[in-house]
């Protein structure tokens, strides 16, 4: 049993540090794209990023750490679908979903990084 649980653990270990370095590769991506936006537009994605935020705060809490990054996913596919029309909306919906799944994952040093980043750097 101690050997499985190692086993386990090694797994487990090794999916998070993947899931961390794909979410601070996206993350260096999209921030450097979304501040080389002029300011009108990042004050814009910053409005919509901190209500969807507030919305979310309101409804997740009676939601385990595999729901929240199922949302965050559904937020990030959602982001993906409207940028090329709606570059604002899409930024703010990466952000919620960045700010969402990091949270979820916060156990790991990269995205409590990013997590912390997005919850404090954008507040009102």
């Amino acid at each position: 049993m101690g050997l499985w649980n190692s086993f386990v653990g090694a797994v487990t270990s090794a999916n998070e540090s993947a899931h961390a370095d794909r979410l601070e590769k996206e993350f260096d991506d999209s921030t450097n794209k979304l501040f080389a936006l002029d300011r009108t537009m990042i004050y814009e994605v910053i409005r919509l990023f901190l209500d969807k935020k507030q919305d979310i705060l309101t409804e997740s809490k009676n939601w385990s750490q595999d729901g929240k990054i199922s949302v965050a996913n559904v937020l990030r596919t959602k982001a993906r679908q409207t940028f090329d029309l709606n570059m604002v909306e899409g930024y703010a919906l990466w952000m919620t979903s960045a700010w969402l799944e990091n949270g979820a994952r916060s156990s790991n040093p990269k995205c409590y990084r990013m997590w912390k980043d997005l919850d404090e750097t954008v507040s009102p």
